[in-house]
């Protein structure tokens, strides 16, 4: 997730709701895209965060309804 910003026309920031929408579209589930979003990439860095548990600082929007085009 988010490894290609950088090359000629793929921008920083928008590129991403593109690359969201294209690994559901090669099979993901809506948990495995938001974990390769998060989780995954801080583990592949060796880093303790984009995990929600007790304890750990998040950033989080909770929706009543799944409005994605996931």
């Amino acid at each position: 997730m988010g490894t290609d910003a950088g090359n000629i026309g793929t921008l920083h920031g928008p590129s991403v709701f593109r690359e969201l929408q294209v690994m559901t579209e090669a099979g993901l589930t809506p948990l495995q895209v938001l974990r390769s979003a998060t989780a995954n990439g801080a583990k592949a860095m060796g880093l303790d965060v984009g995990l929600l548990r007790a304890g750990q600082l998040a950033d989080v929007v909770i929706l009543d309804a799944d409005r994605s085009p996931m």
